[in-house]
């Protein structure tokens, strides 16, 4: 069994009060009131003699109606043993006395609880629209994610010239080229802006048209 360090009113929802009532005693707390927020269901452990002081009948009946409790008075220094009926009327004016006074209480508690419930609902709907504003921005920015065109992707190709059993790839053809121009020209790859190719399978050559003027030819 844990045992909670704390007092009776360590349990969540539970208020407790204490006074000097002068029952038998002076200068001494000897009354008290536990009050629960809400119902709560009874339970209690009753003497089994023969003789019940007032209030354990009055608690025993309580307890096995099965009707919720939600405060609870206890004393020190009086008993209320074989008072009778007299002492069932205590009880039972006591027990009155008790629900007046806690329904002041209930009151606050609503109070306090409808604030909270102010407050909770303020804040549920800041978040309310703090998600529907990032759900709109997503939204727009899914849809214009999904709008941008897909970036082509770029189809390799490679050309072959094929003749009297021999093939020649393009890539050959133009490196081939380049380096007969530049050898003929005395110039630099780098002066080539543009080349057209002329294939000619029958005389295993290739002719050339380097940056639209100057023309040449190679042989494979």
């Amino acid at each position: 069994m844990k045992i909670v360090e704390g007092g009776v009113t360590k349990a969540k929802g539970f208020e407790a009060a204490s006074t000097a009532a002068k029952i038998k005693y002076e200068g001494r707390t000897d009354m008290a009131l536990v009050y629960s927020e809400i119902p709560c269901v009874a339970a209690g452990t009753f003497t089994t003699n023969v003789v019940k002081a007032a209030p354990v009948r009055w608690d025993r009946q309580l307890v096995d109606s099965g009707r919720p409790v939600q405060a609870v008075v206890v004393n020190s220094g009086i008993a209320n043993a074989c008072t009778g009926e007299e002492g069932m009327y205590y009880c039972e004016e006591t027990a009155k006395a008790a629900a007046e006074k806690t329904e002041a209480v209930k009151e606050v508690v609503a109070e306090k609880t409808e604030a909270v419930k102010e407050v909770v609902a303020e804040k549920t709907d800041a978040v309310k629209d703090a998600v529907k504003e990032a759900t709109e921005k997503t939204v727009k920015t899914a849809k214009k994610t999904t709008a941008k065109k897909p970036a082509k992707k770029e189809i390799k190709v490679r050309t072959f010239v094929q003749y009297y059993g021999k093939e020649v790839e393009e890539k050959e053809m133009i490196a081939a080229v380049k380096k007969d121009w530049t050898k003929v020209n005395g110039k630099k790859v780098g002066d080539i802006k543009d080349i057209t190719l002329y294939v000619k399978p029958e005389e295993a050559a290739v002719y050339y048209v380097v940056n639209g003027t100057d023309s040449g030819k190679v042989a494979f």
